[in-house]
């Protein structure tokens, strides 16, 4: 009985503890904060990252790493620990704000972040009504207006993201990423002073966001103001050398000042950070261009430039796509192919290109190859 007594209570005490040992753990899981003004708490090397940390403005976050009853939480904006109360996994997130806004149909806090989970889940609508609702509830509620305002960007509805954003950077002025969206917009329609001010004021608040040096390049960029585009876009890749953007730009820019080697090397170091997707066809396109076009004869390599439109052509079908195999085609002095290749190309182009494509479609049916200026 003595024996029995002893085993007893070790197997109740036992069961719980591997229960709780064989919980899964969270690192490398998607989260949802919980509720609002959650504290993200700095990590240790906080001086070498270009993320901000205190109060949180983001709501979903990336878990780094667990700690017993805390979490390492990182999003493109933000990084710091905090309790692993005050977040929810992904996939549990819907049902758990459903539920608390059946508890309390006034909770601003769920509303908003359903409204993402709706929004991270391509359900626009219903992630539009959320954040509405919850805008409604709370006039000041910065984040729903963040995150209105980016699906509203998202369909290309200016006008409305613009309200939106301007209503972030009024409620919070050090709302970095807000500038930096507000900045595209105006870029977009060509208002480069405002555009301008825009990311000056995001690299202040965050001077360690190689995006945000990125998007200043691009107006010095557009603006021809080649040297300024330069120092950017090599202080973007400094900091994030596997950022594939400021190298594809950089590229574009060396080519401008007519350094084709940097060019070469910047638009091949694209190439290789590329990732799957039909959008990455135009790092290949690029490269194409500078290896079956350049003026400079020295850069020229039909093989390479061919090899590079066949990778574009495999991660789409467009006309920019099918106009590279008909330029490296050229460059070959296969200039059947390249008639073939840019018959297709003006078929698939918008009206706005079709011109220029009938240019080079000309000269390789008078057996030239094409070469920018």
């Amino acid at each position: 009985m003595a024996f029995r007594w002893v085993i007893g209570p070790f197997l109740l005490l036992s069961v719980p503890a591997l229960l709780v040992a064989a919980e899964p753990s969270w690192e490398g899981k998607t989260v949802i904060l919980t509720k609002p003004s959650v504290k993200l708490e700095a990590a240790e090397n906080k001086e070498k990252s270009p993320k901000t940390f205190g109060l949180a403005k983001d709501l979903m976050f990336q878990v780094k790493k667990e700690e017993k009853d805390r979490i390492l939480i990182d999003s493109r904006r933000q990084h710091g620990w905090v309790a692993k109360a005050d977040a929810i996994p992904f996939n549990e997130a819907i049902p758990h704000f459903t539920k608390a806004i059946a508890g309390n149909p006034k909770d601003s806090h769920a509303l908003t972040a359903r409204g993402l989970m709706w929004s991270s889940t391509n359900q626009a609508d219903k992630a539009l009504a959320d954040l509405n609702s919850a805008i409604e509830l709370d006039p000041k509620a910065t984040v729903a207006y963040y995150h209105r305002a980016n699906l509203a960007y998202g369909k290309g509805q200016y006008d409305k993201a613009l309200a939106d954003y301007n209503a972030v950077i009024e409620n919070d002025p050090e709302f970095d990423w807000a500038y930096h969206v507000r900045g595209w917009i105006y870029y977009r329609r060509m208002d480069y002073v405002k555009a301008l001010a825009d990311y000056e004021a995001a690299i202040k608040l965050v001077p360690t966001e190689t995006v945000f040096y990125r998007d200043r390049a691009n107006v010095a960029f557009i603006q021809k103001k080649y040297d300024s585009a330069l120092t950017d876009y090599t202080k973007s890749i400094e900091m994030d050398p596997t950022y594939i953007v400021p190298w594809q730009m950089r590229g574009k820019t060396w080519e401008a000042k007519k350094d084709y080697a940097k060019a070469l090397a910047d638009f091949e170091k694209a190439s290789q950070l590329a990732p799957k997707g039909a959008y990455s066809s135009n790092y290949y396109t690029d490269l194409v261009r500078i290896l079956a076009a350049c003026p400079d004869a020295k850069i020229r390599d039909g093989k390479k430039a061919l090899a590079a439109a066949q990778k574009a052509h495999e991660l789409a079908k467009g006309p920019n796509e099918l106009s590279s195999l008909a330029v490296a085609h050229a460059e070959l002095g296969e200039f059947d192919k390249a008639v073939d290749w840019q018959i297709q190309a003006i078929a698939a182009a918008p009206n706005a290109q079709k011109e220029q494509y009938q240019v080079r479609l000309k000269l390789y049916q008078e057996k030239k190859p094409y070469r920018f200026e």
